[in-house]
C-alpha cells in the first residue's frame, strides 16, 4: 500500500478499479498519526521515501495532558457541538468538572474529553452539568476534595489549577511521586507544572 501511495504521489495519476487508463489528479495529502515515525522507519514497518514524500510541513500538536489551559475551551466546544445534535440545552458546566479535568491527565487525549461530554449529557436530567455526570477513570474522592476547596467566586483557571497543586503537595507531604498519583498525573506532567508555577521543592 506504501508503495502504491508513493506512485500516486510521484506520478499524480491513479487507475481506477476495472479500468485501463490512468487518470490525472491534483490532491493534496494531510497525515495525522500518534505513532513515532522514526522509529516506525528504522524497523522498516514506514517507508523513508513516502516520509519525506509527505513531510512537507509538519505541526506538532502535544497531547491534552501538556496543555490544560485548552480544555475548558474544548469542553464548550464539545459541549456546544454535542448538546445541539442530542438536542438537549444546558446552561453551564459546574466549575469543579473543569477543574477536576484540568488536574486529570487524559491518557485517551481529546477522544476521551469528547466521550466525557458525550456521556455526561446522556445521564444529565437538568441543565447544568455536574462532577455527577462525569468519570475522569482512576480519581478518587479525595481527588475530588482537593479541587473542592476553591473559593466559589475564582475564575482564573491557572491559578485554580496552582491551588489544587499546592494542596495536594501538602496532602502528601511534598512527596512528587504520591502528589501525581493523588492527581492522576504522571510524574513528568507534575515536573511541567511546578516549573510552569514556579514552585520548588
Amino acid at each position: 500500500m506504501q508503495s502504491k501511495l508513493l506512485r500516486v504521489l510521484e506520478d499524480r495519476k491513479v487507475r481506477r478499479l476495472g479500468a485501463s487508463v490512468d487518470v490525472s489528479v491534483d490532491v493534496r495529502i494531510i497525515a495525522a498519526t500518534n505513532q513515532n515515525i522514526q522509529e516506525l522507519i528504522d524497523s522498516n514497518k514506514f517507508r523513508n521515501d513516502l516520509y519525506f514524500r509527505i513531510n512537507s510541513f509538519e505541526i506538532y500538536i502535544p497531547p491534552l495532558r501538556e496543555r490544560p489551559e485548552d480544555i475548558p475551551i474544548l469542553l464548550n466546544f464539545y459541549l456546544d457541538l454535542l448538546s445541539r445534535k442530542m438536542n438537549k440545552k444546558i446552561i453551564s458546566i459546574d466549575n469543579r468538572v473543569i477543574q477536576a479535568a484540568k488536574a486529570y491527565d487524559f491518557p485517551g487525549n481529546i477522544r476521551e474529553l469528547r466521550n466525557m461530554v458525550e456521556r455526561a449529557l446522556i445521564l444529565v436530567d437538568g441543565d447544568r452539568l455536574t462532577l455527577n455526570e462525569f468519570s475522569f477513570a482512576g480519581f478518587s474522592e479525595d481527588s475530588f476534595e482537593i479541587v473542592d476547596f476553591v473559593e466559589e467566586d475564582l475564575f482564573d483557571l491557572e491559578e485554580i489549577e496552582k491551588r489544587t497543586i499546592l494542596r495536594a503537595l501538602e496532602r502528601t507531604g511534598f512527596t512528587k511521586s504520591e502528589t501525581a498519583q493523588l492527581l492522576n498525573i504522571t510524574r513528568q506532567s507534575l515536573d511541567r507544572r511546578l516549573e510552569k508555577y514556579n514552585i520548588e521543592l
